[in-house]
């Protein structure tokens, strides 16, 4: 039999659980110890062929949800709301028929965007989508169950009746949605009426609440004049960071309106709205401009110029060699996707994903990414469970499709899969580990593969200098103290191999431990911190807490085609459980003709 490795790229995806537990400063430390607790929330996930997926969409769609093992998109600038489901292992339909036209309890259709992007609670399998309700022009939030077909499960109604009225072609002229936090928003464009009521207004959907956010729909400054529309759709809007760009027209005039839901009244640093270059009005959605460890600092315009503002909406300088690397788009496309300094940025105009790396000033290698086998692409779209996995819609051809981040000529799990610290590690200066103790693979047994070691690199996958691979011990563990792991670029990534596994086990489980300061913007949901060990003292002192960090994750199944702070330091677990999904799996075989 052939030698066969097992390549498993881990960092820490996923889903957590817990709470936080911190004793902060003025408290007198205990001399007792302290025992850190270890949490963690399972996925079972098929191991996924490592192949690629390509199949249609089952009609006109425009964005994708994701959930472990399907794939669902909703189909845009309709009168009717129709969504499809198809397996991720073999594009084969979730359903029959392939589609389900969903409507309300009393029977009435939903008018859906242009735009309209989707998205799935992976916990209760329910898919929302921004729509119009037409036979009272209500815009809102449509729900769709997923564990039942694509039962309706419920609308909530972001405006008052006739207050998003369908336009001409009898779809929504509500935008693409975007998150900031916990909460979606998309603006309720309607031409020809001047920002009053809930028209002209920022939608809100708190999907911790299921509900209308408190005091939505929000007022954003856009000017005085009507709104225009030299387009159709409505101009796609981005999420920079906290704030929401608005692109519009004012009376003719292109405008770029700005929204911070952080800041009380909304109101971006800066003079907004400011005026915008006339080809904005025929572009695809602002996308981010990244410092080197991919903060971000402003937005651009992808209208072949790359117009380039701050946060504060002044104009600076394009970055180098970002014109040749991002592609013109058009208004049909979404929202960029970034995975640490790196922007991915979607264009119909020549059917491409480009990719500019912030942390090079320069395109990423291989990009863009080209395909010739579908028409009018509209969007990218990231993987909830694989952090190097990237997806498009487009028009009509082979619609949906996914290729690897870092190695566009390949599908998703065809090579080693890329998980990312970042998402664990909550990813801004505040909250980067000050140190890394540890990394563990608990499963597969140390005894069921003869060696393994682990390749560190940073965020846009390049090997860290002067740190060379670190060889597992008998129990599966590498030792990372005093190892400078995160770089310019921002958190690592970690690259494991196991060799001499035999066959392909169903899932790898592996725990991270690293320190932190604290900070309660550095605990993500289900993150627990509990207080490490710390000697008595007579004066009062800050008792450190540890972050437990206990994630276990699955791999997604592939196809074959307030806030408190102090300076207490956070240790965290971090359990990652991957399949499939995580490992990339070859051997050596004969070679043959087709």
């Amino acid at each position: 039999m052939s030698r066969r490795a097992l390549s498993l790229v881990a960092g820490l995806s996923a889903l957590l659980v817990g709470g936080i537990a911190l004793v902060q400063g003025g408290a007198t430390a205990s001399a007792a110890s302290t025992t850190v607790t270890a949490y963690s929330a399972t996925i079972t996930i098929p191991v996924p062929p490592a192949s690629s997926y390509a199949g249609t969409g089952g009609g006109d769609g425009w964005s994708v949800a994701l959930s472990s093992t399907a794939v669902y998109n909703v189909f845009h600038h309709n009168s009717v709301l129709n969504v499809a489901c198809h397996l991720q292992k073999d594009a084969s339909p979730c359903w029959s028929p392939a589609y389900k036209t969903i409507t309300d309890g009393s029977g009435n259709n939903f008018g859906t965007p242009g735009q309209p992007g989707v998205w799935l609670d992976q916990a209760t399998g329910h898919l929302f989508v921004f729509a119009t309700r037409g036979v009272n022009q209500t815009g809102g939030v449509v729900c769709m169950d997923t564990t039942k077909s694509g039962a309706f499960c419920g609308f909530t109604a972001l405006t008052p009746t006739g207050s998003t009225p369908t336009n001409q072609q009898s779809y929504s002229g509500i935008t693409n949605p975007v998150t900031v936090g916990s909460k979606t928003y998309a603006f309720n464009s309607v031409t020809g009426s001047t920002a009053t009521g809930a028209k002209n207004r920022l939608l809100c959907f708190d999907q911790a609440t299921r509900a209308a956010c408190v005091g939505q729909p929000f007022a954003i400054k856009i000017g005085s004049g009507a709104v225009t529309s030299q387009s159709t759709p409505s101009l796609p809007i981005a999420a920079i960071g906290n704030e929401i760009i608005v692109p519009v027209g004012v009376g003719n005039s292109p405008v770029l309106a700005c929204y911070n839901p952080t800041v009380a009244g909304g109101n971006c640093g800066g003079t907004w709205p400011r005026s915008a270059p006339s080809s904005s009005i025929f572009s695809g959605a602002p996308f981010p401009m990244l410092s080197k460890a991919g903060v971000p600092t402003g937005f651009c315009l992808p209208d072949g110029a790359d117009e380039c503002f701050s946060l504060s909406g002044a104009a600076v300088a394009t970055p180098p060699h970002m014109t040749t690397e991002i592609a013109s788009s058009y208004y049909w496309n979404g929202t960029a996707v970034v995975i640490g300094p790196r922007v991915y940025v979607p264009s119909g105009n020549g059917n491409v994903v480009g990719c500019y790396d912030y942390s090079a000033s320069a395109g990423c290698a291989n990009f863009p990414k080209t395909f010739s086998n579908l028409y009018l692409l509209y969007t990218v779209n990231p993987d909830p469970y694989r952090g190097d996995c990237l997806w498009v819609n487009a028009d009509s051809g082979t619609q949906i499709q996914n290729f690897d981040a870092f190695n566009p000529s390949q599908a998703c799990g065809q090579g080693p899969i890329r998980v990312l610290a970042s998402s664990v590690v909550v990813d801004t200066p505040l909250c980067q580990p000050a140190t890394y103790t540890s990394m563990q693979v608990t499963d597969p047994p140390r005894s069921s593969y003869t060696s393994g070691n682990v390749h560190f690199a940073d965020s846009s996958a390049n090997s860290i200098p002067g740190i060379p691979d670190k060889t597992l011990d008998k129990t599966g563990t590498v030792d990372l103290a005093g190892l400078k792991l995160n770089t310019a670029n921002g958190l690592p990534q970690f690259l494991i191999t196991l060799t001499g596994a035999g066959s392909r086990p169903k899932s790898v489980t592996v725990k991270l431990v690293w320190t932190a300061t604290y900070d309660t913007s550095c605990v993500k949901a289900g993150t627990l911190a509990a207080p490490i060990t710390t000697p008595s003292t007579t004066t009062p002192t800050t008792v450190a807490a540890a972050a437990v960090t206990t994630t276990t994750v699955a791999p997604a199944e592939l196809p074959r085609t307030g806030s408190s702070s102090g300076p207490a330091a956070l240790i965290g677990f971090g359990t990652l459980l991957s399949g499939g999904a995580l490992l990339g799996f070859s051997r050596r075989r004969r070679t043959h003709s087709a």
